[in-house]
């Protein structure tokens, strides 16, 4: 990936950042997550038929899960002006179908393999993560790096803030920090670095941001997530002098998961009733 390339995807993680953490401020406190009056509003006094509750769980795609704690919320009354949020806890997990080396002149060589596990509330646009990214491989004159993330993100899912989006279809940017570590194989015959240092780790700090959709089905969930990570180790490749080498890498990543719902706001409670 060219320097050009580089500089901006890490002015756009750097922007996601201070997105993420602002927007993480502002819920923080205000004490709750999205509000949406006009549209409960227009629930509970649709009358068809169903408890308030069960009828939002509906419009605002919830699963079957999710309807059995609402409805057990909202026995003792329902508050319009508050929409109902779950925590969840969801892990998935996927493959890259494109990825591409940080460091000119690398060719893929093994598919990257990532998993991950996210906590949010349904009500919340904001959600955290932690993943492991494994299984790249690089390839150069028999000079093999093998690369390996652990990332620690936010992630922020727009399609709130869009009515003409479906429901069940999520769209989200992610952005945050990770720690990495990078193997890096020698195998040319005959060179000095070969005999000497035929084998090499190097590992650090880096970033990583991207942005990515999933449509959900019940608890499921399936879609795609572009994702950058930057990183940039120091290895022998000639003589004694150690030369920087990028450890980051551009990836397409296919994603299922299931998420596992925690429990539902108490929509009685004096703490969450405006």
């Amino acid at each position: 990936m060219n320097m050009y390339l580089r500089k901006t995807f890490l002015r756009l993680a750097h922007s996601f950042l201070w997105f993420f953490f602002l927007s993480s401020l502002l819920f923080t406190i205000k004490g709750y997550g999205y509000d949406f009056p006009e549209k409960t509003e227009r629930i509970a006094k649709s009358g068809s038929g169903l408890k308030p509750g069960l009828q939002a769980s509906k419009v605002f795609g919830y699963s079957f899960s999710e309807e059995y704690f609402l409805e057990e919320n909202v026995k003792s009354g329902y508050n319009p002006r508050r929409a109902p949020g779950f925590k969840y806890i969801e892990i998935g997990a996927g493959v890259g179908i494109w990825h591409q080396s940080d460091q000119a002149g690398l060719e893929n060589a093994g598919l990257p393999f990532h998993f991950f596990a996210e906590y949010g509330n349904t009500a919340n646009p904001l959600s955290f993560g932690i993943a492991v990214n494994t299984g790249a491989r690089y390839v150069q004159e028999d000079v093999y790096l093998r690369p390996n993330y652990i990332p620690v993100y936010a992630k922020y899912n727009f399609s709130p803030l869009f009515y003409f989006i479906p429901k069940a279809l999520e769209l989200n940017g992610l952005a945050g920090i990770m720690g990495w570590t990078a193997g890096l194989t020698d195998e040319r015959n005959g060179s000095q670095t070969a005999n000497e240092n035929r084998f090499q780790s190097d590992g650090g700090v880096g970033i990583m941001a991207g942005a990515g959709a999933i449509y959900r089905i019940k608890n499921f969930g399936v879609g795609a997530q572009f994702t950058y990570f930057y990183g940039k180790g120091k290895y022998v490749l000639a003589g004694t002098e150690a030369t920087d080498v990028y450890t980051g890498s551009a990836q397409l990543n296919i994603l299922v998961s299931y998420r596992f719902i925690l429990g539902g706001d108490r929509l009685n409670c004096p703490t969450y009733v405006r």
